[in-house]
């Protein structure tokens, strides 16, 4: 009895439950390859957590609000804008390039090519109700218009979709 209950203990230790709600990815598991204690085998893309980080122009941001309304329009759907606010605004950048700059803050490369660009500062814009058949991938492109001095709340009609020039 004793022998039974400690392999159905073992059987409860071996399974894995997600703590969100998602999608697996990446996951290159084969029959008979071994699941190590704290080594990743497979990435969980959680369906509760997408947003958006928009970098705009150091010299466009002084308008902009946390709480502003937005337009998201992705590539992958170009004709399905998305109902977006503005979450936050960055208030730091590194000034050097790589992933993660000086004391954890995001680093944007402020040239292209040989021409010195207006700095980017990052835009959290936090999405609203997606549309069903939309289906949102980490890493994609879109283009965010923000209607600044939108975040009373006094503008209820529907988003319209970014121009084609914008996108």
């Amino acid at each position: 009895m004793a022998a039974v209950q400690q392999a159905e203990l073992n059987l409860e230790f071996a399974k894995v439950h997600a703590p969100v709600d998602g999608y697996i990815t990446n996951l290159n598991l084969r029959l008979g390859s071994q699941a190590v204690a704290n080594q990743p085998v497979l990435a969980l893309v959680d369906v509760n957590s997408y947003w958006i980080d928009g970098f705009f122009k150091e010299n466009t941001i002084a308008d902009i609000r946390s709480g502003d309304r937005a337009v998201v329009t992705l590539m992958t759907y170009p004709d399905s804008p998305i109902e977006a606010r503005v979450d936050s605004i960055g208030w730091g950048i590194a000034q050097q390039d790589g992933s993660t700059g000086f004391e954890l803050l995001p680093t944007v490369s402020p040239t292209f090519e040989w021409i010195r660009l207006a700095q980017r500062v990052p835009v959290r814009i936090q999405l609203a109700d997606v549309p069903q058949h939309i289906q949102l991938r980490v890493g994609t492109t879109c283009s965010v218009l923000v209607m600044t001095g939108s975040g009373d709340g006094s503008h209820k009609h529907p988003v319209p979709a970014a121009p084609k020039a914008l996108q």
